[in-house]
This record gives C-alpha cells, sequence and structure tokens, in this order.
C-alpha cells in the first residue's frame, strides 16, 4: 500500500506529511513526537477525516497507553484518509508545550510585530526553535522545495480541459481537469493543485472550498488533488454498463 498525505496538528503545530499504513502505532507516535514535541504516553490521537470539519474520533487515548499493543498494531487500523487531519492532544498538564498553549496575551489589544515577537524568550516562536520544529527543523525548507519542484514538474504537462484520471485505494476516478494551480484557501498558496471535475459523483465539492469557488460542477464531482496523484492522457468516461471480457 502506498503512503497517505495527511494533516498532523496540535495546539502549536500544523504540516503536512506523509504516513504509511505499513508503520506500526509505536512507529507513528515516535513520528508525531518529532513533529509535535508531545511524548508517545501523553498523546490523545483525534481523527478528522476531513480535515476542516469538528467531527472526529479518538483512535489513540493517553489514558489507555500500551506500548506492547502499539507495537503489534498498524496505521492500517486506523483507516487513514487522504488528507485527513490527526490532532495530537498533550494529556501532559505539566509539559512546557502545555504551558504555552495555555498561555494568553495580558493585553489583547496590543498588537506586536514579528520582531519584537522574535525576541522574546518562553514563547511558542522560540519554544519551536529550541526544540528543531516546523520551518526550525534544518530539513524543513529543503523538504519543501523539493515537494514544491515535484509538485511544479507534475503540473507542467497538465492545462484546463486534458482528460485524466486519478487511482487509489477507492480504484480508478475519470474527469477533466478544470484548474491547475496554487490555492491561497488549501495552504497559504504554498503548493499546487489540480481542480478536477470526475465524471461520476465521487468527488468532495462542487468546485468551492468554502465561500471561495475555484470551478464550477455539480455536487460531489469535483476535488482538488496534488499532481503527482493525476494521470493525463486519452481516459475517455467509463461504462458503467461495459464488460471488462471482449471475449467469450
Amino acid at each position: 500500500m502506498s503512503d497517505i498525505s495527511i494533516y498532523i496538528t496540535s495546539d502549536l503545530t500544523s504540516s503536512e506529511r506523509k504516513v504509511s499504513p505499513q508503520w506500526s502505532i509505536t512507529h507513528l507516535k515516535i513520528r508525531l513526537e518529532q513533529i509535535t514535541g508531545i511524548a508517545p504516553k501523553f498523546q490523545t490521537i483525534h481523527l478528522y477525516r476531513i480535515s476542516n470539519s469538528n467531527e472526529y474520533e479518538v483512535v489513540a487515548d493517553s489514558n489507555s497507553y500500551n506500548r506492547q499493543a502499539d507495537d503489534h498494531s498498524t496505521v492500517v487500523a486506523l483507516n487513514l484518509v487522504p488528507f485527513c487531519r490527526l490532532h495530537v492532544v498533550d494529556a501532559d498538564p505539566n509539559s512546557e508545550m502545555s504551558q504555552l498553549a495555555a498561555e494568553k496575551p495580558e493585553f489583547e489589544s496590543y498588537q506586536m510585530t514579528e520582531e519584537e515577537y522574535a525576541k522574546r524568550s518562553n514563547t511558542v516562536l522560540e519554544w519551536k526553535s529550541r526544540n528543531q520544529l516546523g520551518r526550525f527543523d534544518p530539513q524543513f525548507n529543503q523538504e519543501k522545495a523539493r515537494k514544491l519542484q515535484l509538485e511544479e514538474e507534475a503540473a507542467s504537462s497538465m492545462k484546463v480541459g486534458d482528460r485524466c484520471r486519478v487511482i487509489n485505494i477507492q480504484g480508478e476516478r475519470r474527469g477533466t481537469i478544470r484548474s491547475v494551480g496554487k490555492i491561497d484557501v488549501l495552504d497559504n498558496g504554498e503548493g499546487v493543485w489540480v481542480g478536477v471535475e470526475f465524471d461520476e459523483p465521487v468527488g468532495k465539492n462542487n468546485g468551492s472550498i468554502g465561500s471561495v469557488r475555484v470551478f464550477s460542477c455539480k455536487d460531489k464531482h469535483g476535488s482538488f488533488i496534488k499532481p503527482q496523484k493525476v494521470e493525463v492522457g486519452d481516459y475517455p468516461e467509463l461504462d458503467p454498463f461495459g464488460s471488462d471480457e471482449e471475449e467469450l
């Protein structure tokens, strides 16, 4: 099974990463610690199958942490879907991260400049820098640039109107490309996305993201997909009543 792109968040961090369904839960939690700074035994993990939804399920509870059980369970059991979100809650009330997350500005009306904030100690920014998390990870910018280059290379051969297909664990979906480029509302315009209008109602939307319309199509016929997942070619609309058997 191929890796899955998901969002990983905590009260202080947010990033997009790839996870392997073959990983053990122990390995997943170790990776989550590297991203969020939360130790595995204090991780309560909420799974949002739709990343911007308020609905979630608890897939790991710190109160029932069992390293041996995690060693023998894999990510497959979580039934992750592409671009879902894992939110990691820190159950350790004495951790430095919990204390930082709980801090409130003393004067809400005062707007501090980024330069002033960067000079302060005991802040979220300083904590991330000291623990080399997020953009302070030595490999963060390098990986970010490499990822963008791959996306731009894959998208360079695509244009609006091209026929395409997307293949994943749900099967093959065919459609037409309706947009190619960066979308601010999705990831602050940091990556490249391909808007696809599928032939069948197998998408996520109608070409809109919230109140922002990128293209127009029928409900559940539209999706926004990373270029590497989209294949352009001569892919006519599938005949739902067709047969794979050419001869008997």
